[in-house]
């Protein structure tokens, strides 16, 4: 047992069985950037980290567990296009189902729920000298089920700029995470005699600014491999 704090424990399992799962998928490629992809998996004895309440002593465990029954199924589209050498563009929205079945002694408990997981990924270059990127990424987490939690809506921002200079020794560097302030997120959990709700409020909101410089000769291994190739002539010589 690990004692997280006074009211939270980590507790192992010495009963747990081997999982098992049937995967399936079909997917198509079309118009040189799109793909679209189905897939179905059903779990048997999934191992979770479950956590239980103990409503007399107050105290909740996390113990890993085995499932009676967990089934994922959804559908995938992809778009995946390069605009111009410049710039690139990544999309993916996955629409998907996730069912979780369970005996926990006391009762019968199945939980299912429909969500939605996006991402939009873009890539810029600039300038003459393509010495200025930018890296722009969202992710989008509908409200989802996960290991008998309720997980609510949470987004990820962040956008990354960088600078080359001093003929590419160095770089100047700006990034920006959780734009919006919308990472941070609330799980909760009810069902038979479960019941609490938890915010994660996370140090995920920075402004970083950063410098990167190359100190010495940054052509070694350029002037290694030609001395190689001018050691092989010379021995050849002498032979």
């Amino acid at each position: 047992t690990f004692f997280i704090n006074e009211n939270t424990v980590v507790v192992g399992n010495p009963d747990l069985l081997p999982a098992y799962f049937d995967s399936f998928k079909l997917g198509v490629n079309f118009l040189d950037h799109f793909t679209i992809e189905a897939y179905y998996i059903n779990y048997d004895g999934d191992i979770i980290e479950l956590p239980r309440q103990n409503n007399t002593t107050n105290i909740i465990a996390y113990t890993p567990t085995n499932l009676d029954k967990k089934v994922d199924y959804g559908i995938d589209l992809v778009f995946d296009y390069s605009i111009s050498n410049r710039w690139s563009l990544y999309a993916l929205t996955s629409f998907y189902k996730m069912t979780e079945e369970s005996d926990f002694g006391e009762g019968f408990v199945k939980q299912e729920q429909w969500s939605n997981y996006s991402i939009l990924q873009n890539n810029l270059t600039l300038l003459e000298d393509n010495s200025l990127n930018i890296d722009v990424n969202l992710e989008w987490s509908n409200k989802n089920l996960m290991d008998f939690q309720t997980v609510e809506n949470r987004l990820i921002s962040s956008i990354n700029i960088s600078k080359t200079i001093f003929k590419n020794k160095g770089v100047i560097s700006l990034s920006v995470e959780d734009i919006f302030n919308y990472q941070d997120f609330e799980t909760s959990i009810a069902y038979l005699n479960q019941s609490s709700t938890r915010f994660q409020n996370l140090d995920n909101r920075f402004v970083r600014l950063g410098f990167r410089y190359k100190f010495g000769n940054t052509k070694l291994s350029t002037n290694e491999r030609t001395t190689d190739a001018e050691e092989r002539e010379r021995l050849k010589d002498l032979n």
